[in-house]
């Protein structure tokens, strides 16, 4: 009972504290962008079946492990995650978050999730209806897919939180380490697969979809591996926010 009642007072708090930020991150033109991004795979979906020169199978496979996971998923989750603390350390209400008495991993953990849930609000539609167009709707083909997107933005939420908490240009680092590293070097070389994020996320999403390039890791460590990195994430950004100097 006791351990209980010292809990209860921060869960009203971090009620408020995720719906406010939920709300922040869907209410500006950003996240349409975002939005719009994430509308890539289908457009080059549309494409490809009107062109009719390949299988609905091998192009979902492609969009998957070439585009949507390690350059759409990370760009929109990484622009979300440093969003949600850095717009609160532009107008300097994060002075009053850390201010209160909700625990720091608590502040972070809330913080992250807001983003992780904007993201999947943004990505899954896009994917599902990619799947459609190329006529790639068995359960497997929709639920490893979805819990390999859900996976990685999990991940980049918690790492980038973090980072929005060490740089004000973590968006700017984020697209340099999308661009060079996940949606090339990471990609396209074998050897460098298993030091990458969505490699891993690929991997899970191998597990419902043939053809997906993954890395040569079993399922369960992936998604551990992805756990392991989100959970390490909101850990670092909670002791930021008790060392890194704010706004």
């Amino acid at each position: 009972m006791s351990v209980r009642a010292s809990r209860a007072p921060y869960w009203p708090s971090v009620r408020t504290l995720l719906s406010t930020s939920t709300r922040g991150l869907t209410r500006t033109g950003r996240t349409l962008a975002l939005a719009a991004i994430a509308l890539l795979p289908v457009l080059v979906a549309i494409g490809q079946r009107l062109e009719g020169e390949q299988q609905g199978a091998s192009v979902y496979a492609d969009l998957l492990g070439q585009l949507m996971i390690p350059t759409v998923v990370a760009f929109v989750s990484l622009v979300l995650a440093s969003s949600v603390i850095g717009d609160d350390r532009d107008d300097g209400t994060v002075l009053l978050l850390v201010a209160t008495s909700v625990p720091r991993s608590v502040l972070a953990a809330s913080k992250a999730a807001a983003a992780w849930i904007v993201a999947l609000l943004v990505l899954v539609p896009a994917l599902v209806v990619t799947a459609a167009v190329l006529g790639q709707l068995s359960p497997g083909q929709l639920a490893w897919p979805i819990a390999g997107v859900a996976l990685v933005a999990a991940a980049y939420a918690g790492v980038f939180a973090w980072v929005s908490l060490l740089t004000r240009r973590a968006i700017i680092v984020g697209a340099v380490y999308v661009l060079l590293w996940e949606g090339t070097i990471a990609t396209f070389a074998g050897s460098a697969d298993r030091l990458s994020v969505a490699a891993y996320g690929r991997r899970v999403a191998a597990a419902g979809v043939e053809g997906v390039e993954a890395p040569a890791t079993g399922l369960i460590t992936a998604i551990l591996v992805l756990v392991l990195v989100s959970v390490a994430g909101i850990a670092l950004a909670a002791r930021a926010f008790r060392r890194v100097e704010l706004p």
